[in-house]
C-alpha cells in the first residue's frame, strides 16, 4: 500500500463515515508489528504496506488532514434509485475529483449537473449490497425481468409519496427475521441474481481502481467498500464496510446471508470469514452509522471481555 493510501486507511479507521465529506487527521496507530516501508525517509511507519507503487513525492509521517466521503450511493443502491439517482460509482469518483455529475429533475430527466466546491482527498462508494443485482436487472432494458411489476416499480415512482411504499416493498427483507436470499423474481428460470450481485460489485471494484491516482502526485484516494442494510424492525443497524486494497472477497455480504436478529456478529463472522482470515491479504474495518435511528440498538452490550474486544477490533468507531 501506498504511503498516502496506507494512512488514509488508518484515518478512515478513525472517523465516523458520513453523507457530507469529513475532516480527518491521519492516526499514528497500529496494534500489528509492521515494518517500515521501503524508499522512505527511514524513519519507518506504524502501518505495512499491501501493494506495490511508487512512494508518494509529498509525503509527511507526522499529521495531516485530508476530506472524504465513505458512504456513497450510485444508481445501484435502491433506495438512492427510488430517489432517482442513475449514475454509477465512475461518475461518483468524477464528482469527488472535482468533475460535473449529472442529476435528474422531477420528471426524470438528467437536466441539470453540479460540481463539488473543492475536491476530495478520498472516497469509497458504498452502495447497499442487499438487492444491488437485483436493481442492477431491473434497469436494464435488456434483461428478461425488466417489464415485470417489481422492476416497474422501482423505475416509476413519479411523486414523492410513493416513495416510501416502493422502499418498503424493495428492502423489506433487510428488517425481517430469517429474511429470503433475494426478491421473488430470481427464481424465475434463467435468472441469477447471485450473479448479477456479483457482476455489480466487480464494476464497484473497477471504478475504484480506475480512479485510484498512483502516481507519484498521489492525489486521489479510494477504497472499495459497501453497505450492509440490518433494519430489524425499522431499525437502523447500517455498516458501512471498508476495505484497506483490491484484495477483497468474491461477493458482497449482505444483511441477506449474515442475519443474525439485530446483533452485528453475523457480519463480523462474513467479514472474518471471507476476507481477515481468508489468507488473501484482506483487510476491512466496519463503521456503523445513524446509531441515533437504531432506538438504542445499534450498540448492544458485548457478552464478555473477548466479546467486547471483537468489537473493538472490528469497529473501532461509529
Amino acid at each position: 500500500m501506498g504511503d498516502r493510501r496506507a494512512s488514509r486507511f488508518r484515518t478512515a479507521a478513525a472517523v465516523a463515515a458520513a453523507v457530507a465529506a469529513a475532516a480527518l487527521s491521519i492516526l499514528a496507530c497500529s496494534d500489528r508489528p509492521s515494518p517500515a516501508p521501503p524508499g522512505g525517509d527511514g524513519r519507518g511507519a506504524p502501518w505495512q504496506r499491501t501493494e506495490e507503487r511508487e512512494p508518494c513525492a509529498d509525503f509527511d509521517l507526522l499529521r495531516r488532514p485530508y476530506f472524504g466521503d465513505l458512504h456513497v450511493h450510485t444508481r445501484f443502491s435502491a433506495d438512492a434509485y427510488i430517489f432517482g439517482t442513475r449514475v454509477g460509482p465512475r461518475d461518483a469518483y468524477a464528482f469527488a475529483r472535482g468533475e460535473p455529475i449529472a442529476l435528474t429533475d422531477d420528471d426524470e430527466r438528467q437536466s441539470r449537473s453540479a460540481r463539488i466546491d473543492r475536491p476530495l482527498d478520498f472516497t469509497a462508494v458504498t452502495d447497499h449490497a442487499e438487492f444491488f443485482g437485483e436493481v442492477d436487472l431491473c434497469s436494464n432494458p435488456d434483461s428478461p425481468v425488466y417489464d415485470i411489476d417489481m422492476c416497474r416499480e422501482l423505475r416509476a415512482v413519479e411523486h414523492p409519496d410513493d416513495r416510501f411504499g416502493v422502499i418498503v416493498d424493495w428492502l423489506f427483507p433487510a428488517g425481517i427475521p430469517n429474511p429470503p436470499k433475494s426478491h421473488g423474481f430470481c427464481n424465475t428460470p434463467g435468472i441469477d441474481c447471485d450473479a448479477a450481485a456479483v457482476s455489480v460489485w466487480g464494476e464497484m471494484q473497477a471504478a475504484a481502481e480506475e480512479a485510484y491516482d498512483r502516481t507519484t502526485a498521489c492525489s486521489f484516494t479510494t477504497f472499495i467498500g459497501y453497505e450492509h442494510t440490518a433494519s430489524p424492525i425499522g431499525r437502523h443497524l447500517h455498516r458501512n464496510v471498508i476495505f484497506r486494497n483490491e484484495h477483497v472477497p468474491r461477493f458482497a455480504a449482505s444483511q441477506l446471508e449474515t442475519h443474525a436478529g439485530g446483533s452485528p456478529r453475523g457480519i463480523w463472522s462474513a467479514v472474518e470469514r471471507d476476507c481477515l482470515d481468508a489468507g488473501t491479504g484482506c483487510d476491512a474495518v466496519l463503521i456503523p452509522h445513524n446509531s441515533n435511528l437504531s432506538g438504542g440498538e445499534q450498540f448492544e452490550d458485548p457478552t464478555g471481555a473477548a466479546d467486547a474486544r471483537r468489537r473493538q477490533d472490528r469497529e473501532p468507531l461509529v
